[in-house]
């Protein structure tokens, strides 16, 4: 008697969805060779019955969760002609066994079916018959390669047939989906272009793309020009021609050449007084320099300068002795002149038009003199009478004014170690309280070597009426503070 297995399944359990369905249940043998489920196998058939619907459906077993003793828990997919069932195997009595060359399901003992309806196991006895009877009607597929291009199809092997798979490198990808194998590239479309406004003086090397090939023009060497070819660039030499200038049959040395009408070709002469270059770069001009037109004319680097419109600016005088702080007049014969600067206190005066102007000293009843000279400072009054003196004290100058005694300016110089640094207050004296303003917009710091401005600020204080502050004096140079009432 043969020993082909088939036995009965119950099944208790059925989930998952399709194609893959899972089935639990419990494995009985009714015949002589008391089969479990542990001699269950994957590629087993499973058939179960619906009552309800009256049908048979056939799965086979494609993976072995667990089996112990009678338990099986296993994964089935549909194996049957026809549409599968959308609710998969029914739960309830089923058969299971396997199907060989060697046995059919009619040799299996009767016994192992006891439980099953004629009907299923009509069906299994059947397996065999329909599995001969789709291979004799079958074809034996095989696959070919259409068109010229390189085939994917290699060959069959078995039922198997057989083709390359797809390989890829940048810029190239595939993307695979459910029914397609998607080719995309990420290379650009490559063009030329000329870049610049083409026209009579530009012209450009790129012409036409034809498939991949970028088509440039070449360049062609003219008349006195040469190309020379390295790895990375191509040099264009220029030579100058070798004909003689045409223009006058004699010339000055070093002249300024001119051109003759308006060709561009011929060169002229001068008829007397040629303009020269030295060779040492020193231009003679010996007329007169005419600027027209809003022209420029520079001298020396701009240390002399007549713009456009006549206008001298960047203009150093040196008449001679010249000294720092001089006064320049036009004298009686029109020449430019110098006056020395005077003495401390004064006056420049000036005599009408019968002599030259000249330092004077003050008018009578206006007194000038040292206030104060100690501590490294030095400060000179001007007033209406004496008396005035001056004292400072840290950043603070006090001022004591004689009654009846108008101060007109001082100046106060501080140099050495006393300089000062941030802020410095002078204090006119009680007498002077509401008059303190005046001092505000005609207060003046400068550098004493270089007579620079400095950017101080004065302000009068809003407590005490006889007081100015300056502000924003600095520590690291001489200060010389002037003040006029």
């Amino acid at each position: 008697m043969s020993q082909a297995f088939a036995a009965r399944l119950s099944i208790s359990y059925v989930g998952g969805s399709s194609p893959n369905w899972n089935i639990v249940g419990k494995v009985y043998d009714d015949g002589l060779t008391s089969w479990t489920a542990v001699d269950v196998t994957t590629g087993d058939i499973i058939v179960d019955e619906s009552a309800f619907f009256g049908t048979t459906n056939r799965w086979r077993i494609t993976t072995i969760n667990s089996a112990s003793g009678r338990d099986l828990d296993c994964v089935a997919v549909w194996d049957d002609t026809g549409t599968e069932d959308a609710n998969g195997p029914q739960p309830g009595e089923a058969a299971i066994a396997r199907v060989s060359t060697n046995h059919t399901i009619a040799e299996i003992p009767t016994q192992a079916f006891a439980k099953i309806s004629e009907n299923v196991q009509t069906r299994l006895q059947n397996i065999d018959t329909r599995k001969n009877i789709d291979v004799i009607g079958g074809e034996v597929n095989d696959g070919t390669n259409l068109g010229s291009g390189a085939g994917i199809y290699t060959s069959n092997s078995g039922v198997h047939l057989q083709f390359k798979s797809l390989t890829y490198s940048a810029p190239i990808s595939l993307t695979p989906s459910g029914t397609e194998v998607q080719i995309t590239s990420s290379a650009e479309a490559n063009t030329a272009s000329n870049l610049g406004t083409q026209g009579a003086s530009i012209r450009g090397l790129a012409t036409t793309k034809a498939g991949v090939d970028l088509q440039f023009k070449s360049i062609e060497a003219g008349t006195n020009v040469t190309l020379t070819d390295s790895t990375n660039t191509v040099k264009i030499d220029v030579s100058g021609g070798t004909g003689d200038v045409v223009g006058p049959s004699s010339a000055t040395d070093e002249a300024i050449v001119r051109f003759d009408t308006t060709t561009g070709k011929l060169l002229q002469d001068y008829s007397s007084n040629a303009p020269t270059i030295s060779d040492a770069g020193i231009a003679t001009y010996r007329n007169n320099v005419l600027v027209t037109n809003s022209g420029q004319l520079d001298v020396a680097s701009g240390a002399f300068n007549v713009d456009g419109s006549g206008n001298l600016t960047a203009a150093g005088m040196a008449l001679g002795s010249d000294a720092s702080y001089d006064v320049y007049y036009r004298d009686g014969s029109g020449d430019l002149a110098r006056l020395g600067y005077g003495t401390e206190g004064q006056v420049l005066t000036t005599h009408s038009s019968s002599s030259a102007p000249s330092w004077e000293d003050t008018a009578s009843g206006i007194s000038e003199y040292t206030a104060d000279s100690s501590s490294g400072e030095e400060i000179l009054v001007k007033a209406t009478g004496t008396g005035v003196t001056a004292s400072r004290t840290g950043n603070v100058v006090t001022f004591s004014i004689p009654t009846g005694v108008l101060l007109l300016s001082a100046r106060i110089r501080i140099s050495g170690s006393n300089l000062v640094t941030g802020a410095m207050v002078i204090d006119l004296g009680e007498g002077y309280s509401g008059m303190a303003d005046r001092w505000v917009p005609n207060c003046h710091c400068f550098r004493e070597d270089t007579g620079s401005t400095l950017a101080t600020t004065v302000t009068l204080s809003t407590s005490d009426y006889d007081q100015v502050t300056i502000n924003n004096l600095n520590a690291t140079t001489t200060n010389m503070i002037i003040m006029n009432l």
